[in-house]
């Protein structure tokens, strides 16, 4: 039950913006989702265990690709520690 309330939490955030973060329907780069001690090391436990396989997955992306991925990811973070969120609106 405890996964579901932070898997919750997170697409809460992905819908809203996370109360002003972040842009309307994209995921926000630091969801704020409080755990307690047990849950952290059940998640490190299970990002380890995953690990091979994330790393397998990466591997076939191509390189340009993960720079574009770091790149957003990067601007990103930028903006949510500036607190400036730019949205591009199209007139239609």
């Amino acid at each position: 039950m405890q996964e579901n309330v932070i898997l919750l939490t997170v697409a809460t955030q992905v819908t809203t913006g996370g109360g002003g973060r972040g842009t309307p329907g994209s995921l926000c780069l630091q969801p704020r989702v409080w755990t307690f001690d047990y849950e952290q090391d059940e998640i490190k436990a299970d990002a380890a265990k995953y690990l091979p396989e994330i790393s397998a997955v990466l591997s076939r992306v191509p390189r340009q690709m993960l720079l574009i991925f770091k790149t957003n990811d990067l601007l990103r973070g930028i903006e949510f520690s500036l607190d400036t969120h730019k949205r591009i609106e199209i007139a239609s």
